[in-house]
Protein backbone atom coordinates (compact mmCIF):
# COMPACT_ATOMS: atom_id res chain seq x y z
CA UNK A 1 0.00 0.00 0.00
CA UNK A 2 1.21 2.97 -1.26
CA UNK A 3 2.28 5.88 1.58
CA UNK A 4 -0.34 8.94 1.37
CA UNK A 5 1.76 11.55 3.00
CA UNK A 6 -1.32 13.73 2.43
CA UNK A 7 -3.66 11.79 4.39
CA UNK A 8 -1.67 12.00 7.94
CA UNK A 9 -4.58 10.71 10.23
CA UNK A 10 -4.14 6.96 8.20
CA UNK A 11 -0.20 7.19 8.85
CA UNK A 12 -0.62 8.27 12.69
CA UNK A 13 -3.36 5.52 13.22
CA UNK A 14 -1.58 2.81 11.06
CA UNK A 15 -0.91 -0.49 12.72
CA UNK A 16 2.62 -0.62 10.76
CA UNK A 17 4.47 2.39 13.04
CA UNK A 18 6.12 2.42 15.89
CA UNK A 19 5.12 4.14 19.17
CA UNK A 20 6.98 7.02 20.99
CA UNK A 21 7.74 3.94 23.64
CA UNK A 22 9.63 1.59 21.65
CA UNK A 23 11.41 4.24 19.99
CA UNK A 24 13.01 5.83 23.35
CA UNK A 25 13.32 1.69 24.51
CA UNK A 26 14.99 1.51 21.25
CA UNK A 27 17.00 4.78 21.23
CA UNK A 28 18.00 3.74 25.38
CA UNK A 29 19.39 0.09 24.73
CA UNK A 30 21.33 1.60 21.40
CA UNK A 31 22.81 4.50 23.38
CA UNK A 32 24.13 1.92 26.13
CA UNK A 33 25.39 -0.25 23.05
CA UNK A 34 27.45 2.97 21.85
CA UNK A 35 28.61 3.89 25.38
CA UNK A 36 29.89 0.38 25.83
CA UNK A 37 31.81 0.33 22.43
CA UNK A 38 32.92 3.70 23.34
CA UNK A 39 34.80 2.63 26.64
CA UNK A 40 36.41 -0.17 25.33
CA UNK A 41 37.73 1.52 22.07
CA UNK A 42 39.29 3.94 24.91
CA UNK A 43 40.50 1.43 26.89
CA UNK A 44 42.13 -0.18 24.21
CA UNK A 45 43.83 2.33 22.91
CA UNK A 46 44.87 3.25 26.12
CA UNK A 47 46.31 -0.19 26.52
CA UNK A 48 47.97 0.02 23.34
CA UNK A 49 50.35 3.48 24.54
CA UNK A 50 50.58 1.98 27.63
CA UNK A 51 52.33 -1.46 26.17
CA UNK A 52 54.28 0.80 23.68
CA UNK A 53 55.82 2.45 26.35
CA UNK A 54 56.54 -0.52 28.20
CA UNK A 55 58.01 -2.44 25.49
CA UNK A 56 60.30 0.90 24.75
CA UNK A 57 61.77 0.86 28.07
CA UNK A 58 62.58 -3.00 27.58
CA UNK A 59 64.29 -2.25 24.19
CA UNK A 60 66.42 0.27 26.01
CA UNK A 61 66.91 -2.05 28.84
CA UNK A 62 68.28 -4.84 26.36
CA UNK A 63 70.18 -2.51 24.36
CA UNK A 64 71.84 -0.97 27.54
CA UNK A 65 72.58 -4.73 29.07
CA UNK A 66 74.11 -5.45 25.32
CA UNK A 67 76.72 -2.68 25.76
CA UNK A 68 77.36 -3.30 29.35
CA UNK A 69 78.06 -6.99 28.80
CA UNK A 70 80.13 -6.32 26.09
CA UNK A 71 82.04 -3.47 27.53
CA UNK A 72 82.94 -5.28 30.32
CA UNK A 73 83.65 -8.52 28.53
CA UNK A 74 86.27 -6.63 26.89
CA UNK A 75 88.09 -6.62 29.88
CA UNK A 76 91.28 -8.83 29.97
CA UNK A 77 93.04 -8.85 33.28
CA UNK A 78 95.97 -11.06 33.02
CA UNK A 79 94.94 -13.62 36.45
CA UNK A 80 98.20 -13.26 38.37
CA UNK A 81 97.31 -9.01 38.53
CA UNK A 82 94.77 -7.82 40.88
CA UNK A 83 92.88 -4.86 39.19
CA UNK A 84 92.39 -1.54 40.86
CA UNK A 85 88.84 0.26 39.19
CA UNK A 86 89.40 3.88 39.95
CA UNK A 87 86.28 5.43 41.12
CA UNK A 88 87.92 8.96 41.70
CA UNK A 89 84.80 11.31 40.51
CA UNK A 90 81.29 10.47 41.75
CA UNK A 91 78.98 7.99 40.17
CA UNK A 92 82.26 6.53 38.00
CA UNK A 93 84.38 3.40 37.37
CA UNK A 94 87.04 3.17 35.57
CA UNK A 95 88.58 -0.50 34.82
CA UNK A 96 91.87 -1.06 32.59
CA UNK A 97 92.90 -3.71 30.90
CA UNK A 98 90.53 -2.99 28.01
CA UNK A 99 91.05 -6.06 25.70
CA UNK A 100 94.02 -6.33 27.32
CA UNK A 101 96.51 -3.11 27.32
CA UNK A 102 97.29 -2.06 30.45
CA UNK A 103 96.88 1.83 29.56
CA UNK A 104 93.61 1.28 28.16
CA UNK A 105 90.21 2.18 30.61
CA UNK A 106 86.66 1.08 30.18
CA UNK A 107 84.66 4.02 32.40
CA UNK A 108 81.24 3.89 33.25
CA UNK A 109 79.95 7.02 34.69
CA UNK A 110 76.01 7.98 35.75
CA UNK A 111 75.27 11.69 36.08
CA UNK A 112 72.28 14.11 35.13
CA UNK A 113 72.48 13.23 31.36
CA UNK A 114 72.62 9.34 31.51
CA UNK A 115 75.17 6.30 31.69
CA UNK A 116 77.68 6.87 29.78
CA UNK A 117 79.73 3.71 28.82
CA UNK A 118 83.24 5.33 27.77
CA UNK A 119 86.08 2.22 25.97
CA UNK A 120 88.71 3.32 23.63
CA UNK A 121 86.68 2.42 20.76
CA UNK A 122 83.41 3.61 21.58
CA UNK A 123 80.96 5.64 23.57
CA UNK A 124 77.31 4.88 24.39
CA UNK A 125 74.98 7.45 26.21
CA UNK A 126 71.54 5.77 28.01
CA UNK A 127 69.63 8.71 29.03
CA UNK A 128 67.18 8.31 32.16
CA UNK A 129 69.85 5.69 34.11
CA UNK A 130 72.30 6.39 36.89
CA UNK A 131 74.69 4.45 39.05
CA UNK A 132 73.56 3.11 42.31
CA UNK A 133 76.60 1.47 43.40
CA UNK A 134 78.73 -1.37 42.75
CA UNK A 135 81.02 -3.94 43.59
CA UNK A 136 84.14 -5.96 42.36
CA UNK A 137 82.93 -9.89 42.15
CA UNK A 138 85.80 -12.08 42.79
CA UNK A 139 86.42 -15.46 42.67
CA UNK A 140 87.42 -17.91 45.63
CA UNK A 141 90.98 -17.17 44.71
CA UNK A 142 89.76 -13.83 45.71
CA UNK A 143 90.81 -12.54 41.99
CA UNK A 144 88.63 -10.23 40.11
CA UNK A 145 86.16 -11.75 37.60
CA UNK A 146 83.77 -9.05 37.35
CA UNK A 147 81.44 -6.24 38.33
CA UNK A 148 77.98 -5.80 39.97
CA UNK A 149 75.99 -2.71 38.87
CA UNK A 150 72.97 -1.42 40.58
CA UNK A 151 71.26 1.10 38.45
CA UNK A 152 68.58 3.53 38.81
CA UNK A 153 65.82 3.02 35.84
CA UNK A 154 64.20 6.04 34.08
CA UNK A 155 61.36 5.01 35.97
CA UNK A 156 62.98 5.19 39.37
CA UNK A 157 63.33 0.80 39.56
CA UNK A 158 66.58 -0.61 40.65
CA UNK A 159 68.18 -2.83 37.85
CA UNK A 160 71.02 -5.74 38.61
CA UNK A 161 73.62 -6.33 36.33
CA UNK A 162 76.33 -8.71 36.70
CA UNK A 163 79.23 -9.04 34.03
CA UNK A 164 81.87 -10.91 33.88
CA UNK A 165 85.85 -9.75 32.71
CA UNK A 166 86.45 -11.35 29.25
CA UNK A 167 89.51 -13.02 30.55
CA UNK A 168 87.98 -15.10 33.07
CA UNK A 169 84.99 -16.16 30.65
CA UNK A 170 82.53 -16.83 33.61
CA UNK A 171 79.10 -15.86 34.62
CA UNK A 172 79.12 -17.75 37.82
CA UNK A 173 80.07 -15.81 40.93
CA UNK A 174 81.12 -17.27 44.06
CA UNK A 175 81.32 -14.18 46.10
CA UNK A 176 80.62 -10.39 46.31
CA UNK A 177 83.64 -8.25 47.90
CA UNK A 178 81.99 -4.57 49.40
Amino acid sequence: MPLNFFNIKNNINSEDSFTLLETLIAMTILSLIVTVIFIFFTQAVTFTGRIRTFTRENKDLIVLEKSLRYAVSQIRIPFWIDVTVKTGEKNTITIPWWKGKKDSYLKITGDDEGLKITSPEDHELFHGFNIISYTLLKDKDKRTVGITMILKSPRNSELLFQCAFGSIGKDVFTERVQ
